[in-house]
């Protein structure tokens, strides 16, 4: 899924995400998404919630997601308004269908 903000709320959003991986570089987002809307939520090492909401540049459909902070981060310049959101909790298509050997002689399909 691909999002767009407008050039303040890239700018918002990235002050935001750099101070979170200032605290932690491995912390992960949760995001929520209703209509042209995002609220995400980040946690601080204070033990507090961090959390800022943006409106989108079109409707989306009603989601909610948990991404790595970094890779958000790293997809925000001054000229990219749009960035992919891949939840980490949904196993890629790929690994969906994991062969696992066992003491090599067992073969079992483990479907996720």
């Amino acid at each position: 899924m691909k999002i767009k903000f407008s050039s303040d709320e890239v700018l918002s959003l990235k002050n935001f995400l750099e101070k979170l991986i200032f605290w932690d570089k491995r912390t992960f987002l949760r995001i929520q998404i209703k209509g042209s809307n995002i609220g995400i939520f980040g946690s601080t090492p204070f033990n507090c919630l961090a959390f800022i909401a943006l409106p989108l540049q079109e409707e989306y459909a009603e989601e909610d997601l948990v991404v790595s902070c970094s890779e958000i981060l790293n997809q925000l310049t001054d000229k990219n308004k749009e960035i992919k959101l891949i939840d980490s909790n949904k196993v890629a298509p790929e690994l969906a269908e994991v062969k696992v050997q066992v003491q090599g002689q067992l073969c079992l399909n483990l479907l996720i």
